[in-house]
């Protein structure tokens, strides 16, 4: 199975706000056809549960992993991402995804790939220094799953241990 990269042009620049007041939407349109809706919004921990583990290292939120941040609160929260080719369109995963920082003149941060027929594979890299993140979705045209998010250490050691076995 030989993957096609596909590069994206931008056609809008949408640079992140460091606080938002209401929800942000930044499009990715690629230049084979997908394209990418990311919405994202101000992060209000009186509308969550904030787990900490120790005096103020929060890791978890309404009672699940996240990820965007080295144990502080999140500033912006991720709404939806929403995967659209031709009509087809999916939702993808957003489950613990905080701090984005996406700009859409950073054109390194989300690539989609066409994986097979009808399957794309969607690649990002959000937030920044220890809070960073990387996360994959499989596309299909019967919708799509998130086969992979964490951050670049945890990422390593999991390979690293499937294949030294």
């Amino acid at each position: 199975m030989k993957s096609l990269l596909i590069h994206f042009s931008l056609v809008a620049s949408i640079a992140c706000a460091p606080i938002l007041s209401a929800s942000e939407t930044i499009n990715l349109n690629f230049e084979e056809g997908p394209s990418i809706a990311i919405s994202y919004s101000k992060f209000e921990d009186k509308n969550h549960q904030v787990t900490f583990c120790g005096d103020d290292y929060a890791c978890l939120i309404d009672g699940k992993p996240f990820w965007g941040t080295d144990g502080k609160i999140p500033q912006e929260k991720i709404n939806h991402i929403k995967f659209t080719y031709n009509k087809f369109a999916t939702e993808l995963d957003v489950t613990g995804m905080y701090d984005p920082l996406v700009d859409v003149s950073d054109k390194t941060r989300i690539k989609v790939v066409h994986y097979y027929g009808d399957s794309w594979k969607v690649r990002g890299r959000f937030s920044d220094g220890a809070g960073s993140y990387f996360v994959e979705w499989l596309v299909t045209k019967n919708g799509s799953m998130r086969t992979a998010i964490g951050d670049s250490e945890s990422l390593y050691d999991m390979f690293h241990s499937w294949f030294d076995q």
